[in-house]
């Protein structure tokens, strides 16, 4: 079991790693053992009123479900630049659901529904502290935020009349005249929904409530993809209006 210094030490290599310079992986010391360290690591990274908003995605058959927060300096405004210190950024067309007030800790997919203000397309931008985002060690890339680097939200819907996650299929439309499209079936409403129930609970559990503004994000439709400096990145779906990022 890690104790609070190693914890810190952890949080502190992973700090740096963002700001100066990234790494293969943590210390074979520093790397956490199971899920409960990389979210003790990520409380100390992000303190609970600095956070925007969260990302989580449908449990998969291997694993169950992860969520990370992101920080009020990730959001980049729809149209918006990548920040100059990005170094291999990617990003995903994602659906994202803006609460207009908590989530019942004890609630059914009806009380999610009731929560949000309405849905977004949303823009995730992953880019790692590790070198390789996908050879690191499962739980210190966790540890990491799960690779966010960034959100951009797009306009809200308010109307989720006959709303069908399932069918909701985003692409990417870039300044190289090329669109890209899913390469796997979209996740199930009902999925989805359970994902944001198993967040309200889990946040909570770390003190770090689900809190009216806040936007969660729910997985990746399309993507991730690498964006090159000069290009612009426009995800769109029907029924949705859509959001925009470039990198200078």
């Amino acid at each position: 079991m890690m104790d609070k210094t190693l914890i810190e030490s952890a949080a502190n290599r992973i700090r740096a790693a963002r700001q100066t310079g990234r790494i293969s992986d943590l210390p074979p010391d520093l790397i956490p053992r199971d899920e409960a360290q990389a979210y003790a690591i990520q409380d100390i990274l992000l303190p609970a009123e600095e956070i925007a908003g969260w990302k989580v995605a449908p449990a998969s058959p291997t694993k169950g479900h992860r969520g990370s927060p992101m920080s009020v300096q990730a959001v980049i405004p729809d149209g918006g630049a990548l920040p100059q210190s990005a170094v291999a950024p990617e990003v995903e067309g994602e659906v994202g659901f803006v609460l207009s007030k908590p989530v019942p800790l004890d609630g059914t997919r009806e009380d999610v529904l009731d929560a949000i203000a309405g849905l977004c397309l949303a823009i995730e931008v992953l880019d790692s502290c590790f070198t390789d985002r996908k050879c690191a060690d499962p739980m210190s890339a966790l540890a990491d935020f799960q690779s966010n680097a960034g959100v951009v939200i797009g306009p809200l819907k308010t109307d989720l009349t006959g709303l069908d996650l399932s069918r909701l299929r985003p692409v990417f439309l870039t300044s190289d005249g090329e669109t890209l499209e899913p390469a796997k079936p979209m996740a199930l409403t009902e999925a989805v929904l359970d994902a944001v129930l198993w967040l309200a609970r889990h946040a909570a559990r770390r003190d770090r409530p689900l809190q009216p503004g806040q936007v969660v994000i729910t997985g990746a439709r399309v993507g991730p993809v690498p964006i090159a400096r000069g290009q612009t990145f426009r995800v769109e779906a029907d029924g949705f209006q859509g959001a925009a990022i470039r990198r200078d």
